[in-house]
């Protein structure tokens, strides 16, 4: 499964999306689109002009239509925003920890691996499920925590700085294409995992170097790579 195994060596801090990755994604997106349109309707913006972006893209984009900073886009922003928070609790009450990844976080502490994690989840929804068991971490950026999001390169750049450790000592680990593309903005190792809805091909062709079962495999692979069982 693995062929190269300089892909491993040399890294001293792993980012890791976190919904799908690290933990399931039960969200009903479906659901948190039809919402958005709703609320966006609303405050008269149309549907189709929210259809090719993702959820937070889509609120910006209409934040942006009503006048950046005005107060129709303020107004529509806090609603937008309030009615998906609402959904993501809602959905996150069966969410959990996948198995072994609590322990694949430790495996990689102890081994002196900087851990960071990045999400454009909400730190209420995340704190809740990562409560279920210690899973080590240097740094933690949610959606709140960064202007903007991946696959925006900056959000990965505060995290490496915030373990400070530099890209090419860094891989990022994620479930979606998203994960990967962010990764190869700033020519980081990108390792694609199975655990979420993204197939092998799919998470390749957005630029994985590899692909993995789990964030199980990634740890036993870096502390092997740094000679620890």
């Amino acid at each position: 499964m693995i062929v190269d195994s300089s892909l491993w060596q040399g890294i001293d801090g792993v980012v890791f999306d976190f919904d799908g990755t690290l933990a399931n994604c039960p969200y009903d997106f479906a659901r948190m689109r039809r919402a958005l349109y709703a609320v966006a309707a609303r405050h008269g913006v149309a549907r189709e002009e929210l259809d090719p972006l993702l959820l937070l893209e889509g609120i910006d984009r209409a934040a942006e239509l009503l006048g950046g900073e005005s107060e129709a886009a303020r107004a529509f922003r806090e609603e937008a925003e309030e009615a998906l928070l609402q959904l993501e609790i809602e959905d996150a009450e069966g969410a959990h920890l996948l198995d072994g990844s609590a322990a694949a976080l430790s495996a990689l502490h102890e081994a002196g691996v900087k851990i960071a994690i990045i999400t454009r989840n909400c730190r209420q929804v995340v704190s809740k499920i990562m409560a279920s068991a210690p899973m080590p971490h240097d740094a933690l950026l949610t959606r709140e925590e960064v202007a903007r999001v991946k696959p925006h390169e900056s959000h990965l750049q505060l995290a490496l700085a915030a373990i400070d450790v530099s890209p090419e000592r860094a891989v990022m680990v994620g479930d979606h294409p998203i994960d990967m593309e962010t990764g190869r903005r700033l020519e980081m190792r990108t390792v694609g995992v199975l655990t979420g809805n993204s197939s092998e091909s799919e998470l390749r062709a957005a630029g994985a170097d590899t692909v993995v079962p789990g964030v199980v495999e990634v740890a036993r692979l870096i502390c092997e790579a740094r000679g620890r069982a």
